[in-house]
């Protein structure tokens, strides 16, 4: 783990961090004019909207290896994401067999799913994930309560999965993406800008304040990625020190 921490940081973020910036929307009440106000904007070239990450398992039923018509599941824990139709382009996340969303897959009703490819490397090692329907229910510990109901979602898509210091927060290797918009709650916009892209966050935190004075946190995807390096290094040094220490005792 000592060697892997410090790999880790140096890797590619995996994602298009470039030019990108991520608004987080804290008063629901205002996305619409949120919305409205970075459509409009000058530096602003394309808008994507997704939910952080939510703890889920994902299964299937697969024939099993006689080719009989009885069934085997395969169950895996997953972490879904709500995620617009534009998310895998202004990311720069390539789909690497089927589609992503179309412009008229907006909202989980649309029942179709994009997966990574270490879900499907595991629901499906011997055949292809597209056509194939994969059945999501949120994890109990994240829904308290009456138990979520399981939902099926026809598999379209199937994106590569991102290495790197954003991945296990941002963008988790075995994640079931569903659709969404930018007007769907609960979701962050992610926006690809022109030019530098802290003077342009600089310039949408002065207009978007004036839309919403309680604004949420809006960063760059670069600085994002570089204070999950910053984590990843000192738990690297933290763990050498500690074990520095524990050979001298």
């Amino acid at each position: 783990s000592l060697r892997s921490a410090p790999a880790a940081a140096r890797l590619d973020p995996g994602v298009r961090t470039s030019d990108t910036v991520m608004v987080n929307v804290a008063n629901e009440s205002r996305r619409r004019a949120m919305l409205q106000a970075v459509e409009a904007h000058p530096l602003v070239t394309a808008i994507a909207a997704a939910s952080p990450p939510v703890r889920a398992f994902a299964d299937t039923t697969v024939p099993d290896s006689s080719g009989r018509q009885s069934t085997m599941a395969r169950r895996v824990a997953i972490q879904q994401i709500l995620a617009s139709a534009e998310y895998f382009d202004v990311l720069g996340l390539e789909v690497m067999v089927g589609r992503r969303f179309t412009p008229s897959e907006r909202s989980p009703d649309a029942s179709v799913a994009v997966i990574s490819e270490a879900v499907a490397r595991e629901l499906w090692p011997d055949r292809s994930a597209i056509g194939q329907v994969v059945r999501v229910q949120r994890s109990p510990a994240d829904a308290p309560g009456s138990p979520e109901p399981v939902r099926g979602f026809s598999v379209v898509g199937v994106v590569r999965d991102v290495n790197g210091p954003l991945a296990a927060d941002f963008f988790p290797s075995w994640a079931v993406y569903v659709p969404a918009s930018a007007q769907s709650p609960g979701t962050a916009l992610t926006l690809r800008v022109r030019g530098d892209p802290e003077q342009a966050r600089q310039s949408l935190v002065e207009y978007l304040t004036t839309i919403d004075p309680g604004l949420g946190q809006v960063n760059t995807m670069r600085t994002i990625a570089g204070v999950q390096t910053f984590i990843l290094q000192i738990a690297f040094w933290v763990a050498v020190v500690l074990g520095g220490f524990a050979l001298v005792l």
